[in-house]
């Protein structure tokens, strides 16, 4: 029997991981999900709960950790990453603290670096993907979103120059969704009501849904365009491109 190529989803148990594990799982992947929250999710073959920030800040549980992923994968063809795992902190100005930035750097930033750095090794050809799922924050955001969009930016940064210093060997593709059916968009609005005020916003008149990203992630994964490594691929529904002017 043929071996499955194995994928790696941080946030496996998030509003888009969930998804994203359930397309893959479908396509006929072995999915190891790795997140803070244990949650039964049949699409997974392995599963590590894993603290992405504390996995940056402590030696002894990074270590643990690592070692727990390397024994599982040591024998299995892993041709990609899928970071998913996100945390978004909403506050205003004058209640950010440091620990919110460094909490946001280190979970959808720092993880990200460290999971690649150490597992690079066990991929198994240049065909290899890694997909960093950004937001629309990291270029155009709002108020009380300071921490989130900080981290998203860095995770943009961070995916250009792991596309320059990996590209000869991997492929580094970032996908920035605007707002997207998920709980974490309903955690950041202050009325659960103005969902539809902000499908209104777009363009199409629609919010993405989480189904739409993993599509997208599905077929980076068949295709295998080398060339699309550096890529940063909106999926906005037009919204970047619109004015807002009040007239």
């Amino acid at each position: 029997m043929k071996q499955k190529n194995t994928i790696i989803v941080t946030g496996s148990s998030g509003g888009i991981g969930s998804v994203i594990t359930k397309k893959l799982f479908e396509c006929q992947y072995d999915v190891f999900g790795i997140d803070i929250n244990s949650i039964t999710n049949p699409s997974l073959e392995n599963f590590i709960k894993i603290d992405l920030n504390k996995l940056c800040i402590d030696n002894e549980y990074r270590n643990e950790k690592l070692q727990k992923i390397k024994k599982i994968i040591k024998n299995k063809k892993v041709t990609g990453i899928i970071n998913c795992a996100a945390v978004q902190i909403v506050k205003e100005f004058d209640k950010i603290s440091l620990d919110d930035l460094q909490i946001s750097i280190n979970t959808n930033v720092l993880s990200n670096f460290v999971l690649v750095k150490e597992l690079k090794k066990y991929f198994y050809d240049r065909d290899s993907f890694i997909i960093n799922i950004s937001s629309i924050h990291s270029k155009l955001t709002k108020s009380k979103f300071l921490p989130y969009s900080f981290s998203k930016s860095a995770l943009d940064g961070i995916s250009k120059a792991m596309a320059v210093e990996l590209g000869e060997n991997l492929n580094i593709v970032s996908i920035s969704p605007a707002a997207t059916d998920t709980d974490m968009l309903l955690d950041g609005l202050e009325d659960n009501k103005l969902i539809e005020n902000l499908k209104h916003c777009h363009p199409t008149k629609t919010i993405g849904c989480p189904d739409d990203i993993a599509n997208l992630v599905a077929f980076i994964l068949e295709k295998k365009i080398k060339f699309m490594n550096g890529s940063n691929i909106s999926m906005d529904g037009g919204i970047s491109y619109q004015l807002h002017d009040v007239v």
